[in-house]
Formats: C-alpha cells, structure tokens, sequence
C-alpha cells in the first residue's frame, strides 16, 4: 500500500473555508482509493479535536506539534510548552530556507522544532510521496530534499501563486500575510519534484516560472446537485464567507455601492442575506433595511435551496474561489468579478455572470433579478458546466497516477 505524509498549518477538518474544504477533500479522496494517508498538523489540538479528527476520518494517521498526540488538557502545560519550544526555535536560525533569509510572515517560532519533529514522522512512517500544503511550510523539507536516496517524491500543493495574491492585495490597499517577490516564490517551489497548481491559468504561470519542472493541475471537485428553484418574494441575494480581508472588502463595497440603489429600485421585493464568520464583522450592516445578517450555519445545501442568486464580488486574491465552485456546482445563478473567474474561465458570462465596475454589477444584477427565465436559464448552465469541470475524476486523476506511480 502506498503511503503519503501531507503536511498543513491549516484546520482541515473544520471545513469553514476554501483551504480547509480543498485539503479535507484531499484527504478523503486518498483514503478512498487505498492509500495509508498520514497528515501532520503544524499547530496544537485537544483531546477533543483529536476525537473529532478521528471520527470524522476513520482510516486517519493524525500527527500535531503536540508530541504525536499526546495531548495535555492542561492550559498552564500547554502554554509553558508553546514558550519552550519557541525560545528553543530561536538559537536555530529559524528565519532561513536553504540558507536564505525567508520572506516576512513565513518565519515560524517553532519551525527548528517542527522540522525536527516533521523529520522524525517521516522517518517512522516511512511515506513514498510528501504534500506539504501552502509554500509557507517548505522549510520542513529541507533536510529530506538533501536525502538523495529513497528519497520520497516532493510535492508542492501551492494552493495559488503567493506573489500575485500579494500584489494583488497591495492593488487593493489591503495588507497581506507575507510580502514575497517572484524570485523567492521560484527558489521556493523549485525545492519541490512536483508543483501542484489549483487551476489552469496558474498553471501555465508556474510552466513559466519554473521551466522543465512537473507542474499539474488538482482542482476543488464538489458533489452537483440542481437548484430548487425559490423564486417567492422577497427575491433572496445570497453571499456567504469567512472574515478575511478580502472577504470584508467585497460585501462591505457591495453593500455601500451597489446593494442601497438595488434596494431603492426594487425595494421590498428583495433581500441580502449574508451567512458565515463575516457576519461577526457587518454588526453595524445590520439595520439597512433588507439586509439579513444569518452568521455560522451547519447545513451549505440549505443555505443555497433558499437564495435565488448568489453573489460573490470579491476584487483579490488567487487561486480559484471555493466558494464561486460550491454556488455553481449547486447551479445558483452567480455574479462575480475578474478576480472572483479566476480558474472558472470557461464558464465566464456563460455559466456565470461577471462584472467588475459596481454599475456593471448594478446593471447584472437588476437583469437577474427582473428575468426569472434569465436565471433558469444560468442555473442550467452552471449545472452542465460544474459536472464537466469539478467531478473528482477530472480534479484528482492526475495527482492520483503521479502518487501510484512513484
């Protein structure tokens, strides 16, 4: 049985944002198909999270930072064992890669002692291929990429191009996690045999950053189902997100530019109904009339059978919008922008909708709103066009014969 060690910063079985969803979805596909999947976690868990973790992937090997799950419940241990392990991170250079000083945001506290550990995982487990999720946590490959011999195949899952989502964040006057050029971004991935892109634009960007290297494409599959159609009044606009940055930018633009005049051309046959953490930051949106703050949900599929549209007017970022693919593969009319099509090329102004200027959206969405045959019509579309694109056969074959064949 072939076996793969995946490696993330990232909270994988809380599947509440695109990261999450994308490397859960990861993880379940790889232990459909036979293969021992081990993930290291580079963070701390309780017991607790751990049950969780192991309830919900039965065939699992989990691994955090916390002493290969030897989880302490005490709050006064853990906190003495964060320090510890910074303090000792630090005699050991912990803000280099190969030598060279790593980008602002990528230095870790506990990266001499993630390392360390990661290396000890790797060597009882013994995995034929490595994932390391988000180049942020390259450095944990640095002394296995020196092992010439038996080494295990090195793959990169980028997730998306950090130094376009940089400069597209800085376009945006909004500020970013990491500050990271080209020319690092390349001595980064470089390390790895296999470079994973998210979708086929960034590919072909890849191809040229790093000529003659592996360079796939693993997209974000997600089950299709039609759309019940709503249509009853109030016609029901829908966005959901998380609380980031980018997130913020988009629905509070939408709400301040776009959503009054719509409200004020339409009025109460309309509404804006807003779910996810995003709402724990639109409290003072809360009284405009027609706006409907829902917060956290457990059920996606509820959420989508009560909108008739679905918004996602996000100006930055990269990679591909999980949640642009979860809207279309639940065929709900969906506007976007530029930035939001990223990825979903294809289905541009065919599948979906795409404006960029806020009287383009305006002028989009009052179409969509006053036609109920225009949004049928984009709600057949967006089903054919997410069975062709997000099944799991076209999403994860490739990765899958690159991993059974090493």
């Amino acid at each position: 049985m072939k076996k793969i060690l995946i490696a993330t910063h990232v909270r994988f079985w809380l599947e509440d944002k695109g990261s999450s969803k994308r490397i859960s979805s990861l993880i379940r596909f790889f232990c459909s198909r036979n293969i021992s999947v081990h993930v290291y976690y580079a963070g701390f868990v309780d017991n607790d999270t751990l049950k969780k973790i192991k309830k919900i992937y039965d065939d699992l090997f989990f691994y955090a930072d916390n002493f290969n799950n030897r989880n302490f419940n005490s709050v006064i241990f853990k906190k003495f064992t964060a320090r510890a392990l910074a303090s000792y991170s630090r005699r050991f250079e912990y803000g280099t890669f190969f030598g060279e000083i790593q980008p602002k945001g990528f230095a870790s506290k506990y990266r001499f002692y993630r390392k360390s550990h990661f290396n000890q995982i790797k060597n009882n487990v013994l995995p034929n291929s490595i994932i390391v999720e988000y180049v942020s946590l390259a450095y944990l490959i640095e002394d296995i990429y020196y092992a010439y011999e038996n080494r295990p195949l090195l793959l990169i899952d980028t997730h998306d191009i950090l130094y376009l989502r940089y400069q597209s964040f800085k376009n945006s006057g909004l500020s970013h996690w990491v500050e990271i050029s080209r020319e690092q971004e390349i001595s980064y991935l470089s390390k790895f045999d296999i470079v994973i892109a998210i979708q086929e634009r960034e590919k072909k960007i890849l191809e040229d950053m790093l000529p003659g290297k592996t360079i796939i494409e693993v997209a974000y599959p997600c089950a299709v189902k039609k759309h019940g159609k709503v249509g009853s009044l109030p016609l029901k606009i829908g966005y959901v997100g998380t609380s980031s940055a980018e997130n913020q930018d988009a629905i509070t633009g939408f709400i301040e530019n776009i959503w009054l005049p719509l409200r004020k051309k339409f009025n109460e046959s309309l509404s804006l109904d807003i779910y996810g953490k995003i709402c724990d930051v639109l409290e003072g949106y809360r009284d405009i009339d027609g706006i409907n703050i829902y917060g956290r949900f457990e059920d996606l599929e509820a959420v989508y059978d009560n909108l008739d549209i679905v918004i996602n007017p996000i100006r930055s970022g990269g990679g591909i919008k999980v949640k642009n693919v979860e809207a279309l593969c639940h065929s709900m009319p969906l506007l976007t922008t530029d930035c939001g099509s990223q990825g979903l090329e294809r289905g541009k102004n065919d599948a979906f909708l795409c404006g960029n200027a806020y009287d383009e959206q305006f002028e989009q969405l009052s179409r969509l709103i006053a036609s109920p045959e225009l949004r049928a019509e984009l709600s057949l579309k967006a089903y054919a066009f997410a069975r062709r694109e997000f099944n799991e056969a076209k999403c994860y074959n490739e990765l899958l014969d690159v991993i059974k064949r090493y």
